[in-house]
């Protein structure tokens, strides 16, 4: 585990906690010092509007 932040990447996980397919969002940070704080924003807005649409019926979207 490193010990500096990475990035963040979001997997779809089945009930014993496996990933499964690929990553739903990935904001690594690739050149010098990542900005935390800004990148844990968008993974969170990412997760948040992603677990709205799962609870919005299908008749509304």
């Amino acid at each position: 585990m490193p010990t500096a932040h990475c990035g963040w990447v979001v997997f779809r996980h089945d009930s014993p906690g496996e990933a499964v397919g690929g990553p739903l969002f990935s904001a690594p940070a690739v050149y010098g010092w990542p900005d935390c704080t800004t990148d844990s924003a968008r993974a969170a807005a990412f997760v948040a509007e992603f677990v709205a649409a799962l609870r919005t019926p299908r008749t509304a979207r």
